[in-house]
């Protein structure tokens, strides 16, 4: 009997191909499970593979059982049971099962528990490096150091620091475990000589460490009158006096202590800088009550004049900068403040002024419309309040606003004016569009235009217009602009309106299309020969549809491709008629084991799914085959399938001559 694959065909209906489906026969001896094995394991190792354990050369695809289940072949120390763990393969009567076995030890590893720390003082009594240790390290470990460890004591006085490791051996094959007990011996530590600093409450934070004095050990803790964090000490915050700096060390060790006194100076005020506006004839003033703030008191005044009591007088003193300072107590700067003073003779205001605007001009500054040469420093009146001496004509009022300069007696206020008008501008409205069909009526492009526009306006574009009507059927196309003249100082405005002339869309043509099942996704767009773009796809079932037709999936019939049409062009549409031919479907592929001694087996019962029958077979070497195999010795090595007789081309009892009838299959031996 040949092993190999058997292929079924089954010839397909035009437009689709034929289909071929395969039987894979194999003929086992018996097969081998090897012979049984043996491991041990550390519960911390890596999964191993059990079929890796079966001696000689197992034959695969058998199963394993065992006291916990197996995935993959794979035993995981971790979190599998050891035992006896069995791998049988299964094969099809009259063959018989057989199996081996791999057993299974796992130990458990030993804890020498986490890594740990000890700091002593050279004079503390001797320590158990053990208690150091994290966890719940297993006893009976060995320790080693930089010094010989008897009973596993440590002791600061004779041995040395640094690094114990504690190691538990392993029982096969488990390897040992380490931890480490990092010990620290200290000397008496060093916290610093007394230090004093003196700072102003506005200077930056410092650093208290950097006050003590000596060489001091660092690792120690601030307190104080505040809460120290970091080392920092912020005169803008905290509270100043003495704050101690403590090293901290267990018995019999003494903690050391050392201080800094910080002494906190407030800074000298001299006020924020003020200005004085006096005419020459006004009577002596006091500077100090132009500084804003609450300066502080005894400071003393300097400026383009010298100034005595502190006082200004305009008659006999010259305006400017007068600087008032405050000195600071150490370590403290002095302070410093400046009033401006300005001096003035009868103060002018300017000629009135005339403006006219637009309201969609931009904002004009008032001061510049006043005649002659102004004095600075007015303030403005009017119909609406005046920010910054601008007026904006989007926003306010037209009218007469007043510039109104205000000086201290005996110096008069004087005033001007300037008279704002300001004028509507037109509108012409937004820019609007129009779609018409060639074949639509002459329509008004005043109407297309968005908002309000306002009307007696004029249109210009690509084509004469008359009376404001666009004929789509002898005017061509295009951009047509709506201008409305402006009244001074108003320009003009204008708008467009974007006309565009649409014919009627092509849909293409109706056609037929005949697709197997089997066949790749199709483009009906491509089928209607020419069509626009822009439309859209409804199936069968007058539902939305992507435009692609997947045989086997999309219903057959109808597909109607629309282009809406742009009023009053009407939609167009063609049609599609889709058929779809059934594939031929020879099954699934499928494969069997069979013992020597097996009954014979049609084929055709082994393949897959609803294979249609029918089909002619194949045999390994090519040759046609009836379908139905016989494991047993006389089975026919070549066979071929005609006119529904199997024929027998060579046999092992050489040539014969004639045939009989077997159940309607003609035999013949040669």
């Amino acid at each position: 009997m040949n092993v190999g694959d058997y292929t079924y065909t089954v010839a397909g209906v035009s437009p689709c191909p034929a289909d071929v489906a395969t039987v894979s026969v194999a003929v086992l001896a018996t097969p081998d499970t090897g012979s049984p094995g043996n491991v041990s394991l550390c519960s911390s190792d890596a999964a191993i593979n059990l079929f890796a354990q079966l001696g000689g050369t197992p034959d695969a695809g058998g199963a394993w059982t065992g006291p916990s289940a197996v995935t993959g072949g794979s035993f995981d120390p971790a979190s599998m049971t050891a035992g006896v763990y069995m791998y049988t393969i299964t094969v099809p009567p009259p063959c018989v099962n057989v199996s081996s076995s791999v057993t299974v030890a796992v130990q458990a590893p030993p804890n020498a528990g986490s890594d740990g720390a000890l700091t002593l003082c050279i004079s503390s009594p001797a320590s158990d490096l053990f208690a150091a240790l994290g966890g719940t390290p297993d006893a009976a470990g060995s320790w080693s150091g930089p010094s010989a460890i008897t009973g596993g004591s440590f002791d600061p006085s004779t041995m040395s620091a640094g690094d114990y490791v504690y190691t538990v051996a392993g029982i096969a094959p488990c390897p040992a475990d380490v931890a480490t007990v990092s010990v620290a011996v200290l000397a008496t530590p060093y916290a610093g000589s007394p230090g004093n600093i003196s700072l102003c409450s506005s200077d930056a934070a410092i650093n208290l460490f950097a006050q003590l004095g000596g060489s001091p050990d660092a690792g120690g803790a601030w307190t104080g009158p505040s809460v120290v964090v970091g080392g920092q000490f912020d005169p803008a915050s905290m509270t100043a006096g003495v704050y101690t700096y403590t090293i901290t060390v267990p018995p019999p060790c003494v903690n050391v202590s050392s201080t800094v006194t910080v002494a906190v100076q407030a800074p000298p005020f001299a006020g924020s800088d003020g200005s004085l506006t006096l005419c020459i004839s006004s009577p002596t003033s006091d500077l100090f009550t132009a500084l804003n703030g609450s300066p502080d008191a005894g400071g003393t005044w300097a400026g383009p004049s010298a100034i005595t009591g502190g006082s200004f007088d305009p008659s006999t003193m010259s305006a400017g900068d007068y600087v008032y300072t405050v000195a600071g107590v150490s370590p403290c700067l002095a302070d410093v403040a400046t009033v401006s003073v300005a001096v003035l003779a009868t103060p002018d205001a300017g000629s009135p002024g005339n403006i006219s605007l637009c309201s969609s001009d931009a904002a004009i500054n008032l001061f510049a419309q006043l005649g002659g040469s102004p004095d600075a420093g007015g303030a403005w009146t009017g119909p609406s309040v005046v920010v910054g001496g601008q007026f904006d004509p989007a926003s306010m009022t037209a009218g007469v606003y007043t510039y109104t300069i205000t000086v201290p007696p005996p110096c008069v206020n004087v005033s001007s004016t300037v008279t704002v008008a300001v004028q509507a501008p037109p509108f012409a409205g937004s820019d609007g569009s129009l779609t018409l069909c060639i074949s639509s009526p002459t329509s008004d492009l005043f109407t297309a235009l968005d908002g309000s526009p306002d009307a007696g306006g004029t249109w210009s574009g690509p084509s004469l217009i008359t009376g404001g009507s666009f004929d789509p059927a002898t005017m061509s196309a295009g951009d047509y602009v709506y201008t409305v003249e402006g009244t001074s100082p108003c320009p003009a405005d204008v708008a467009t309106v974007s006309v565009a002339v649409s014919t009627a869309p092509d849909p293409g043509d109706d056609d037929i299309l005949n697709l197997c099942a089997s066949g790749d996704p199709v483009d009906l767009f491509q089928a209607l020969n020419g069509a626009d773009l822009g439309g859209s796809w409804t199936n069968p079932s007058n539902g939305s549809f992507g435009g692609t037709f997947i045989p086997g999936t999309s219903a057959t019939g109808n597909y109607t491709y629309t282009i809406p049409g742009i009023a009053p062009c009407p939609s167009v549409s063609a049609v599609i008629a889709v058929n779809v031919v059934s594939n031929a479907d020879a099954g699934g592929n499928g494969s069997i084991s069979l013992c020597s001694s097996a009954n014979a087996i049609s084929l055709f019962t082994l393949l897959q799914g609803t294979p249609d029958a029918g089909g002619d077979w194949l045999a390994p070497d090519g040759t046609a085959f009836s379908g139905t195999l016989n494991a047993q010795s006389e089975m026919p090595r070549n066979v071929h399938i005609r006119s529904g007789c199997a024929f027998t081309l060579r046999e092992r009892y050489g040539p014969s001559a004639g045939g009989r009838d077997l159940g309607g299959r003609c035999w013949y031996r040669q």
